[in-house]
């Protein structure tokens, strides 16, 4: 057996050493199987074959929330909770932060010496 796998092997057996219970509806709680040795390697060596990671997805934006919280409204049981993030929600969609208000005021500054420059040079050529 290859060191890497043998390595994996030991920490799935440890890791799934303690005795756990599963839950069954006609006869209550049962003891769940241990798997064997021989199961635990099977599932390392399947583990490190496949090495597959799914694709990263990208972040959820503001508007996602707010229409994952619309859809699903039992999320958040409590009205006075689901109103006042709603409420939250709504408010960092359409208002403006302090950056924000002042990248705008520095824009307007740019566009109105641009808009004074192509003035003089319009002066100049006639």
């Amino acid at each position: 057996m290859p060191e890497q796998l043998r390595k994996t092997t030991k920490e799935f057996l440890t890791t799934k050493d303690s005795v756990c219970s599963a839950a069954d509806l006609t006869h209550g709680q049962v003891p769940a199987d241990r798997p064997t040795l021989e199961g635990g390697g099977q599932e390392a060596a399947m583990l490190l074959a496949s090495n597959y990671s799914p694709p990263s997805l990208p972040p959820v934006s503001l508007f996602d929330l707010l229409q994952a919280l619309q859809v699903h409204r039992s999320t958040i049981p409590s009205h006075t909770v689901y109103a006042i993030n709603i409420e939250r929600l709504l408010s960092k969609l359409w208002h403006p932060s302090h950056d924000e208000l002042q990248q705008d005021t520095i824009h307007r500054q740019e566009v109105m010496q641009r808009e004074e420059l192509q003035n003089q040079q319009k002066c100049l050529r006639v």
